[in-house]
């Protein structure tokens, strides 16, 4: 068995769990709040979470991966799409932008730097990867899944199929059919692509 090498903050889940629980009952959700709280509750330095550096790794395949990594050593990380449907977006100088905002500054403070839109572009496609970089970091300090930090309260869910962009009703009831053969009880359908 391999051994788990990363840095381990003293964090307490039940300690981190209480305050999601005492944030939630006091009213609506706010994740930013309720894991700047909890990581105060586990005993987590501020400067631990600091952003030390950033870089991008070059896989063999040509594939891209931020790296945010902070003073205490954990390194979040996210796969940089070379480009997306979106006209104004791409993660062509994606280092570069990232570390002229991040190094120095708190993964607590992620809401600040993850600002979704310019009045000049719109919609910044860098602050997808510092966003979840951010929420990898948080999860390795507090040793919990995102989903835990997210808010979510149960440990399963129903599963479904999804089917694909299929033609007619009938191509779909033949798909659906196979996925209840294989044990499914829920479908998502996919309506055909417009115009074909």
């Amino acid at each position: 068995m391999k051994e788990d090498r990363r840095p381990q903050l003293n964090a307490s889940r039940r300690r981190f769990l209480g305050s999601v629980a005492a944030g939630a009952a006091a009213g609506a959700f706010d994740p930013q709040r309720t894991v700047s709280a909890a990581v105060q509750a586990a005993g987590i330095k501020p400067k631990e979470l600091a952003i030390k550096e950033v870089e991008v790794y070059v896989l063999k395949s040509n594939e891209q991966i931020a790296s945010v990594v902070t003073n205490s050593g954990i390194e979040g990380n996210y796969a940089l799409a070379p480009r997306y449907p979106h006209a104004n977006w791409s993660n062509l100088g994606w280092l570069e932008y990232a570390k002229s905002v991040l190094p120095g500054k708190s993964i607590l403070e992620f809401p600040e730097f993850t600002d979704q839109y310019r009045s000049s572009i719109g919609q910044l496609s860098y602050s997808s990867a510092i966003n979840n970089c951010s929420w990898d970091i948080l999860g390795k300090a507090l040793n919990l899944p995102v989903y835990r930090l997210l808010g979510a309260y149960k440990d399963r869910v129903r599963a479904y199929a999804s089917s694909q962009h299929l033609k007619t009703p009938d191509d779909f009831v033949v798909d659906l059919q196979h996925a209840k053969q294989q044990g499914f009880t829920a479908y998502k359908i996919h309506p055909p692509w417009a115009g074909r």
